[in-house]
């Protein structure tokens, strides 16, 4: 009897571990693309933070910025976590007063990576986030510092 609480106490742990030990992996490969007109090519995290959350507004050369997230799954979760230390529904809110508040423009919002990167390819001086994974040959990939 002690033994079976055992094994599937051992079993709990070994299977909780893959899946967090899954979930870290994976938000270490979320990724910021932007338009292949953006001369930037290293951004900061506390750069990333500003420019998504509205605060920087436009890039070096001038041009305004034209921020596409993600609205929901595990990329936009790791993003969140990552850069804008805020949880989906905390960032969900901030958007939406955002967009109310007509003082910037709101981010575009995506259900998929391909149609964020569709959008991220047309719209000069745009910016945004997949997975390291997603196809990214129509965009340019900016390091993070």
């Amino acid at each position: 009897m002690r033994f079976n609480l055992l094994l599937r106490l051992f079993f709990f742990i070994a299977l909780t571990g893959v899946f967090l030990g899954q979930h870290l992996v994976f938000a270490e490969n979320v990724i910021v693309v932007v338009n292949k007109n953006v001369a930037e090519s290293s951004l900061t995290a506390n750069q990333v933070k500003k420019i998504i959350l509205g605060k920087t507004k436009r890039w070096g050369n001038g041009h305004k910025i034209k921020v596409a997230v993600l609205i929901e799954g595990e990329v936009h979760k790791a993003f969140l976590k990552k850069y804008i230390k805020k949880s989906p529904p905390a960032f969900s809110r901030f958007m939406k007063k955002k967009a109310f508040s007509l003082k910037s423009i709101p981010a575009r919002e995506f259900s998929d990576e391909k149609n964020l990167i569709k959008y991220i390819a047309k719209t000069k001086d745009s910016i945004g986030y997949v997975s390291s994974s997603a196809k990214t040959a129509k965009v340019k990939t900016v390091s993070i510092q």
